[in-house]
């Protein structure tokens, strides 16, 4: 099911124990919308290849699998030609206004290749919106796995090569090499692995943080130092 924030409002203010609540983050092109329907099981947010974005609006969408109530949140693409970061900063903004209960996983989604200077501006614009908070919250999610494994190649070969001053690199670091990969065409049953490694990563991390949130005063306090 896919709703726009006003359908949401009275939704968000809850949350149920087997809840998941994810927000995808990341630069246009890289498979966020793809990446969210692979999650949920379904086509629900449009997805296409460009180098615009597809999403202008915060999408929602919801599901109830592996015996969890997934609430998935699309964003528009960061570094769009289209959209300022600062018109994306504000659709988010729009979920922190109405959402009291928080979220249990921020996925920053990064397309598997060559990790551009564009790619680096992505994460470091990423981290100074969502504060030093975030690094508790987020898993890395690399899109487009196929291309490693025509190679015969694995995600884990992919990040080990990955430059060690990268921001990639120390943003990985940081949250203890949480990361996970989506082929985002593969067959229902690598589909449905993927997610469960996903759902394995975003629990394990969600024990960690003791059953914490990410919430909408930690985003607020992040943007309020922000010159």
């Amino acid at each position: 099911m896919l709703c726009y924030l006003h359908s949401f409002s009275s939704y968000l203010k809850g949350i149920a124990s087997n809840e998941r609540r994810i927000l995808l983050i990341g630069k246009t092109g890289v498979g966020k919308s793809s990446t969210g329907n692979t999650i949920l099981g379904n086509t629900i947010f449009h997805a296409e290849t460009s180098g615009e974005s597809v999403t202008r609006r915060i999408k929602y969408g919801k599901a109830e699998r592996f015996g969890r109530r997934f609430f998935v949140v699309d964003t528009p693409g960061l570094f769009d030609t289209n959209i300022h970061n600062e018109q994306v900063m504000q659709e988010i903004s729009k979920y922190f206004s109405i959402s009291f209960s928080g979220l249990h996983a921020i996925v920053l989604v990064v397309q598997i290749g060559r990790f551009t200077e564009e790619e680096n501006k992505t994460v470091q614009f990423f981290l100074e919106r969502f504060g030093e908070n975030v690094f508790d919250f987020l898993v890395v999610a690399f899109t487009h796995k196929r291309k490693l494994e025509d190679d015969g190649k694995s995600i884990d070969d992919y990040v080990r090569t990955l430059g060690a001053k990268s921001s990639l690199t120390k943003l990985l670091e940081r949250i203890h090499y949480r990361y996970v990969a989506f082929g985002l065409n593969g067959n229902e049953i690598e589909r449905k692995s993927e997610v469960l490694d996903f759902l394995i990563t975003v629990e394990g991390m969600m024990d960690n943080n003791g059953g914490n949130l990410y919430t909408n005063k930690m985003y607020r306090e992040a943007n309020r130092i922000i010159p």
